[in-house]
């Protein structure tokens, strides 16, 4: 029997993004899915324009409360805590074997749900966190991800599995890579993850959630997986990015102070020993930004150090 899944889906300002994605869903034939699509106080009229549509579609997917469930919060308190408004929803109000995190500027292929069943029909569907192959959506056949990716502490940024390579099947060889992390624009969790391990660590507004929820898992011995054949294609960066739609945006200022910040915040959890050296590399980071003349980025970098425990909207304060 093919398990339950219940989509996650978190919008905030891209009304245009999560309706083509929900747009998808209409012509799926599987029926074994709920959306919960959580709106993380959203500054324009992404609400309206999204009810709209819904509201033209008449779609009976969206039309049914059993099966979709639009949730508004009233606050943003990141990716984090947005998609766990999602998944309490979840554990209190639906049965599920798996939740799937999944961004809402992606699209998906109407065959997603046959690959995802065949896939467990064959295999073991207790594996703890899953992931697939991510493509970028202005260029199809280029991996961003290839479920997941690797990440060592003695290099600066993690490291995207097949990033940049044409896709081939040779990814779809691995049910269970050697990875570090499974990549958090589409996640798979189990629900057994959830109950022992834990809902999604909210002191990450952005960056290193996905990371951390991996390494609270392995440790409760939970293997991470990859689900052969299913695409998901990625406007990568599109709500924190400078240039939406992009295969290679410039990172907003708020995604990099949360970048640093939330380096040294997981440093701090899961490898404390190793914390001088991530300072280094900041310190080495900050002074390139200073040969480039990058001076608010400096003056940042300069404020996390000096305020750790400080949120993004202090600083644009100052």
């Amino acid at each position: 029997m093919p398990p339950f899944i219940n989509i996650i889906i978190l919008n905030y300002n891209g009304s245009p993004d999560t309706i083509e994605l929900l747009e998808c869903f209409t012509t799926i034939q599987e029926s074994n899915f709920r959306i919960v699509l959580v709106d993380n106080l959203s500054t324009d009229d992404s609400v309206s324009k999204i009810e709209l549509w819904i509201k033209e579609k008449n779609h009976p997917l969206f039309n049914d409360s059993n099966r979709f469930i639009f949730i508004k919060n009233t606050e943003n308190g990141g990716y984090a805590k947005g998609n766990n408004i999602g998944i309490k929803y979840s554990i209190e109000h639906m049965k599920y074997d798996y939740l799937w995190l999944l961004n809402n500027d992606t699209t998906i292929e109407n065959n997603c749900f046959e690959i995802i069943n065949e896939f467990f029909s064959k295999n073991e569907n207790r594996i703890g966190i899953l992931g697939n192959s991510v493509l970028y959506y202005n260029k199809k056949n280029i991996i961003q991800y290839s479920g997941g990716g690797y990440y060592k502490p003695f290099n600066f940024f993690p490291f995207a599995r097949g990033n940049r390579e044409i896709y081939t099947e040779k990814y779809d060889s691995e049910l269970t890579p050697n990875y570090d992390f499974v990549y958090g624009a589409s996640m798979f969790i189990h629900k057994d993850v959830i109950q022992k391990v834990g809902l999604l660590e909210e002191q990450f507004f952005i960056y290193f959630e996905e990371l951390d929820i991996a390494y609270r898992a392995k440790k409760q011995q939970f293997k991470l997986g990859f689900i052969p054949k299913l695409k998901v294609y990625h406007k990568e960066g599109a709500t924190i990015s400078n240039n939406k739609h992009g295969n290679n945006p410039k990172p907003s200022l708020l995604s990099t102070f949360y970048f640093f910040k939330n380096k040294i915040v997981f440093t701090k959890k899961h490898t404390l020993y190793l914390l001088p050296l991530v300072y280094m590399q900041i310190i080495k980071q900050m002074i390139e930004r200073l040969i480039k003349k990058e001076f608010k980025e400096v003056k940042m970098i300069i404020y996390i150090l000096c305020n750790p425990k400080k949120e993004f909207h202090e600083f644009t304060k100052k």
